[in-house]
């Protein structure tokens, strides 16, 4: 039985092939060596292997979900705060290189979340990048469906 499922499995990431289409122009078929079918039903239970990679972190906790990555780190200093994530950010793209993935710095970003209060009172910005690309703040995001601010409030839900 065991010997079977192996095999299924396997037939499941061998020899998959992906085309692409940009504004009508097709691209010739490229074979893939690796990563799991996105958009699959199974594609979040074959990601497991990105469950070790919070083991790189120094400072922040990850929370994970298939493909999509949260991270969460804690400080009342401005300069603290972004020594911390920077350090992190480059540890987890130095994972990323070394299984075979990418880090899309589209989809990447970073929020300030605390009361009105804290987060008038912090002196200073936030500046992130990486690969000289800049990380931008956002003041809003969805996170698994839910809209969450920088102030956690409801109004992204009413």
């Amino acid at each position: 039985m065991t010997t079977r499922f192996l095999h299924w499995f396997q037939s499941y990431l061998a020899d998959r092939q992906q085309v692409c289409c940009v504004n009508g122009v097709v691209s010739s078929t490229k074979t893939i060596s690796c990563g799991v079918p996105q958009g699959s039903i199974l594609g979040p239970v074959v990601f497991i292997y990105v469950n070790d990679m919070p083991k790189c972190l120094g400072y922040g906790t990850a929370r994970l979900f298939a493909d999509d990555t949260n991270l969460t780190f804690t400080s009342c200093s401005l300069p603290v705060l972004q020594n911390k994530m920077s350090n992190d950010l480059n540890e987890i793209a130095a994972w990323l290189n070394v299984n075979k993935l990418t880090l899309n710095l589209l989809k990447t970003d970073f929020m300030l979340i605390g009361s009105r209060q804290r987060i008038a009172a912090l002196d200073g910005n936030i500046e992130l990048s990486l690969s000289n690309t800049d990380v931008r703040q956002v003041e809003s995001t969805k996170c698994l469906g839910v809209n969450i601010d920088k102030n956690l409030s409801r109004e992204g839900h009413l």
